[in-house]
């Protein structure tokens, strides 16, 4: 089979590498399938492709909020397809984009997931989810749970203590760490007042990535740096590049997830990944892996129920949690396993005979 994965694969690399290991584990299979990336692709019809893998639908619209004339652009090409044999698969990242929810945007997911002829679900809230949101457009379609892989690819040869001392975090802290961009000024409250609801003797909050973004003119834009002018808490605001991702977990005890409205995190996979303990909120996959593997979880919005799970998580440090996360991390989040996961998927949609 000829088969597209329709994201830069390449651009993920530099960034979440999701999309650049998967592809890497693909075309390290033992199959005679042929695999290509890159969202412009479908558009080329010139090109004949056995499947298509679509990963978020706002990638084939340069992660731009979309027109009518560029979903219509997108159906009509995945149509043609359609048309000419192509089976389209379509994995579920989110329930919306990012940060949005505008008509414009449930029509560019309900587009791609009607014509979709199969769907990956990162775990089985998932199906739950998409299903009551978007109805038989997804609930009919032959679907699969293919979990998020893990982020082994990071550098990983520092001690807590180097990393400590790079970041210039005192060593004798507990370091609670937040880590990628605050997405909405609903997480920033969380993740400031969570922490701050109960004092937690000892111990410094860390927070690695962009704030929100917020307009120049507003009192917020210069506010929103408030906190980290206090002693027990750092900010090193902006993106962090992948070969120093490993000083902030390997610096951190536990990692936090503040996302309170998302389906899936790859935190999750990346505290696994560091041996860490994660703690989340009960929302979604994020909710169901933590709980699954006996990670401490809160109340989403709840800022009393993340402060008791900071602590909690600070108290599973020594318990031995974060080097089961890591075990089940190689377990059911190493990539050779995923890829054949997909593999296996794409030949059932495809009807293709498998190959070995």
């Amino acid at each position: 089979m000829n088969i597209l994965l329709a994201c830069d694969c390449a651009a993920s690399q530099n960034g979440n590498p999701f999309t650049f290991e998967l592809f890497k584990s693909l075309t390290a299979q033992p199959t005679d399938h042929r695999f290509e990336f890159g969202p412009e692709k479908i558009f080329c019809s010139d090109v004949r492709f056995d499947l298509i893998h679509v990963h978020w639908p706002e990638a084939l619209c340069d992660w731009k909020i979309p027109t009518k004339d560029q979903i219509n652009r997108i159906r009509s090409a995945l149509n043609h397809r359609k048309a000419a044999g192509t089976k389209i698969v379509i994995t579920i990242h989110n329930e919306i984009p990012h940060g949005r929810d505008l008509q414009i945007d449930d029509d560019l997911y309900r587009s791609a997931l009607s014509i979709s002829d199969g769907v990956i679900h990162l775990g089985e809230r998932s199906k739950e989810i998409i299903a009551a949101r978007y109805g038989n457009s997804v609930s009919l379609k032959p679907s699969t749970v293919i979990p998020h892989g893990d982020y082994l690819e990071f550098p990983n040869n520092t001690t807590q203590k180097e990393a400590r001392a790079e970041l210039r975090i005192p060593q004798e802290k507990q370091v609670i760490l937040s880590f990628g961009r605050i997405r909405t000024m609903e997480e920033y409250e969380l993740l400031i007042n969570g922490f701050n609801y109960a004092p937690i003797e000892n111990s410094i909050l860390v927070q690695a990535g962009r704030l929100p973004a917020v307009s120049r003119k507003s009192l917020r834009y210069v506010t929103r740096f408030f906190p980290f002018l206090e002693r027990n808490k750092r900010l090193f605001n902006g993106p962090i590049p992948s070969d120093r991702v490993q000083l902030f977990l390997n610096a951190a005890d536990i990692l936090l997830i503040l996302r309170n409205r998302s389906l899936n995190s790859g935190n999750v996979s990346l505290g696994f990944t560091f041996r860490k303990p994660v703690v989340g909120p009960r929302v979604g996959v994020i909710g169901e892996y933590l709980e699954k593997t006996g990670n401490p979880t809160y109340e989403p919005f709840n800022y009393a129920s993340m402060n008791s799970a900071l602590r909690e998580g600070l108290e599973a440090v020594d318990s031995g949690i974060g080097e089961t996360n890591f075990q089940n991390l190689q377990t059911e989040m190493n990539w050779n396993t995923i890829a054949t996961q997909h593999i296996r998927f794409y030949e059932a949609v495809t009807g293709s005979p498998k190959t070995d």
